[in-house]
């Protein structure tokens, strides 16, 4: 806490100050968090955006039973329609394991939405640390 030795001529005017000063700084400090928030989610668009267009991210799922290639192919005939593929995705539990699901998917192509997977260094070296394999 500040402790200011005031006088009773200019008592007013150092009050005012003092006001001056509170508000200026509550103003500049929410000034402070709403440019930093802003900048923030600006770059998080901008990389959500270029993972999308690197991954070429799916706009929708077409769900169904047996999609046959004659399907497919109806699909990418329709308008704004860039690249359409299939694929088949089975989920199941574990034998005595109740609690966990396993969802394995199969693709015809690997151009939409594509699979990546990505080994860090340091990671692979954590693991290889604590006896754990990496594939």
């Amino acid at each position: 806490m500040f402790i200011f030795k005031i006088e009773q001529s200019n008592y007013i005017q150092q009050l005012l100050l003092l006001y001056f000063f509170t508000i200026f700084l509550m103003v500049f400090l929410g000034v402070f968090v709403f440019a930093g928030v802003h900048a923030y989610m600006d770059g998080m668009q901008v990389s959500a955006d270029n993972y999308y267009e690197k991954n070429n991210l799916q706009d929708l799922w077409l769900s169904g039973l047996n999609f046959s290639k004659d399907d497919l192919k109806q699909v990418k005939e329709l308008d704004n329609i860039k690249d359409a593929e299939r694929a088949l995705t089975l989920t199941t539990t574990l034998d005595n394991y109740d609690d966990i699901t396993i969802e394995a998917n199969f693709i015809e192509s690997n151009n939409i939405s594509k699979c990546m997977l990505w080994l860090e260094k340091d990671l692979i070296k954590k693991s290889l640390a604590f006896g754990l394999i990496v594939i």
